[in-house]
């Protein structure tokens, strides 16, 4: 019992430094996290060993600009335009941003992406002239900044600086 509250705390925690506080607010309720139980009604547990990638999806009004955009922050052209109005950065071995033109969503997207070093990602995007808020930390949790591309759309940059790097919910 105490494990899950205080697993509970620490998802609450982490949800609050991306979501909530501080002028960050993005409308994202803790609510619906919950700690446990570990599997569903089924008695099993989402396996990591299933899931291969995750893209993060930004919705744009003008492609040309977010691309021109994106491609100064991440400091190089797009790795694939699969079809028009896509344009697609591969930030790790299966980690993708991927930009999107859907004029009604536009501006209404986040993308959090892990950062080994917040100091580090500060300098980069000042050498590419993109403006980012302070640096805010979650004392044992989190260091963040957030940056916003010309349509609205929140990145926010995080560095995991908890004593354990990865969540663990199926034990």
């Amino acid at each position: 019992m105490v494990a899950d509250k205080n697993r509970q705390s620490k998802i609450n925690n982490k949800a609050r430094a991306v979501g909530g506080k501080n002028g960050l607010e993005t409308g994202f309720s803790t609510d619906s996290l919950v700690a446990g139980p570990e599997s569903n009604a089924k008695g099993e547990c989402m396996s990591s060993s299933n899931i291969n990638s995750v893209f993060a999806v930004l919705s744009v009004r003008n492609q040309d600009e977010a691309v021109r955009w994106y491609a100064n922050l991440l400091g190089r052209n797009a790795d694939m335009i699969p079809v028009e109005g896509v344009a697609e950065w591969q930030l790790a071995d299966s980690a993708w941003l991927q930009v999107t033109v859907d004029s009604e969503r536009a501006g209404t997207s986040t993308a959090i992406v892990g950062v080994n070093d917040i100091e580090a990602q500060c300098r980069t995007c000042a050498e590419a002239n993109v403006p980012y808020c302070e640096v805010v930390e979650y004392p044992g949790i989190i260091k963040m900044i957030e940056v916003i591309d010309p349509d609205g759309n929140k990145v926010a940059f995080v560095q995991d600086i908890s004593s354990a790097s990865r969540w663990n919910r199926c034990v």
